[in-house]
């Protein structure tokens, strides 16, 4: 049994501050766009619409060959808290830094093209980053599809406040933040230079970005209110779902200071390399395999696997991985339960 988890304190419940007591500072809605005319309208309406009102919207266009700008240019007109910026199809990561850079505001807030966010989101959650002195703050959210159907009530987030060696493990089973509903300092964000442009980290920029500001003793705080919805796009999943395996390179570069968790972690890289395989088996290669068996705690493992990568076809390799790294599975449930508490 691994050494107790003690770093989950409860954060304070969102809904029970009152908003009037804490300082109104100018938020920067952060909004990357490409190609998005069918959704922008409705997410920029939910940023406009908002009870909190002293935030600028910052809107940067990825490359968009749609309608995407004109429908941008038409809210500018009536709302000069709302910016524009234009750069070449780059991915995400860049087109935030772009943003984040243009902000006057000391908090930002992420909304993609495609979300939106409850009117109370941004008075909320700026009483709720003063109140637990956060780096970062996210809350629960609804997930529905690209007709606006409710797919699922929830993301699972809970009241909690993540730091240290035990923060970080909770974010190495999953990433916990969905982006809709993120709040965060800026110069949290910039002392580690905002997100990762790699083409090796598109899809998880975010994920990587929050993996480091916790191993630099950043602290997030996270209330179970839900403030934000997010629309599964099936093209969008399915990017993500082709991309998965760039999660590998922040996980394995996390250093846990405590060896007692030191059995939290290797699940949690065991459970992430039984995920890799499982979202790719049926296009795996040696070279994703390869990738992969760098989640394998154990020297030993690792040594074992690439060798039989050079001699075995992927698939069976992957199903020996799989059969591997089975005890995480059993462990999730009572680690999961721990690590929420």
């Amino acid at each position: 049994m691994p050494g107790k988890y003690n770093t989950d304190t409860k954060a304070e419940v969102l809904k029970s501050i009152d908003t009037t007591a804490f300082q109104q500072p100018l938020v920067s809605v952060i909004m990357p766009a490409y190609d998005m005319q069918e959704f922008i309208g409705e997410s920029i309406s939910s940023v406009i619409a908002q009870t909190y009102t002293n935030w600028e919207l910052i809107v940067v266009d990825d490359g968009s060959t749609d309608q995407t700008k004109n429908i941008v240019a038409k809210f500018m007109e009536e709302d000069k808290r709302i910016q524009y910026f234009y750069q070449p199809n780059s991915g995400q990561g860049k087109a935030r830094n772009l943003a984040i850079h243009e902000s006057k505001g000391g908090l930002v807030a992420f909304l993609d093209a495609d979300d939106s966010w409850m009117p109370d989101k941004l008075k909320r959650q700026t009483a709720f980053i003063q109140q637990n002195n956060a780096d970062l703050i996210f809350s629960d959210i609804i997930i529905v599809d690209e007709k606006g159907n409710k797919l699922r009530d929830t993301w699972g987030v809970v009241d909690k406040i993540y730091r240290g060696d035990g923060g970080i493990i909770g974010f190495m089973f999953e990433n916990k933040a969905p982006m809709p509903a993120i709040m965060a300092k800026k110069e949290s964000i910039l002392k580690l230079g905002g997100f990762s442009e790699s083409d090796d980290m598109r899809y998880v920029e975010d994920y990587d970005l929050w993996l480091r500001m916790l191993q630099q003793n950043s602290v997030f705080a996270s209330s179970a209110e839900k403030l934000a919805t997010y629309r599964l796009l099936s093209g969008k999943s399915n990017k993500r779902r082709r991309t998965i395996l760039n999660v590998i390179t922040p996980l394995t570069a996390i250093h846990i200071a405590n060896s007692e968790l030191g059995d939290y972690r290797n699940t949690a890289l065991k459970s992430w390399a039984r995920r890799c395989i499982k979202v790719c088996f049926h296009t795996l290669s040696g070279t994703d395999l390869k990738k992969i068996i760098q989640l394998l705690p154990t020297k030993g493992a690792r040594s074992f696997f690439n060798l039989l990568n050079t001699v075995a076809p992927p698939v069976f390799v992957g199903k020996c991985i799989l059969v591997h790294c089975r005890s995480a599975i059993k462990k999730m449930p009572r680690y999961v339960a721990l690590l929420s508490n």
